[in-house]
């Protein structure tokens, strides 16, 4: 999205909406990185964790939430 896009949405919106929605973006690219090192980490020391391992991790203030919110899966191979 350009420069104009992000104004208008800004306008839409309000700055606090688009602002937030921005650092989600981000935390979410950034976990995705993550979760791809660890993958390559895993695969180039030859440990067989014997699950598929994810995790994402977003900003507490971006939930709305006051306390921390924990979840994990694994699912096993």
């Amino acid at each position: 999205m350009g420069v104009y896009g992000v104004v208008c949405m800004q306008q839409a919106c309000g700055y606090e909406f688009t602002n937030k929605l921005h650092r989600m973006f981000t935390d979410v690219n950034l976990s995705n990185d993550l979760n791809g090192k660890f993958a390559e980490y895993v695969k180039s020391d030859g440990t067989d964790l014997g699950l598929t391992f994810s995790i994402m991790v977003l900003q507490v203030s971006l939930t709305g939430r006051t306390s921390a919110l924990h979840s994990a899966s694994w699912s096993y191979r």
